[in-house]
């Protein structure tokens, strides 16, 4: 892929991660381009992700 197609789809990915919403999927919170690396950062989960997905009642 060339520079002008990476480009175009780092700054897409963020737009379809930020119409997610699904119990399944963790929530995306925000991208930080650095150094020419996408940085995604997502919800916290302050415990393991099968017991979340237990709780939240989808396995």
């Amino acid at each position: 892929m060339d520079d002008t197609k990476n480009t175009l789809t780092y700054r897409r990915v963020p737009q379809v991660f930020l119409k997610l919403n699904h119990a399944n999927v963790l929530k995306f919170v925000e991208f930080i381009n650095d150094s020419n690396q996408l940085l995604m950062i997502f919800e916290y989960i302050p415990d393991n992700v099968k017991r979340v997905m237990k709780r939240r009642y989808v396995v």
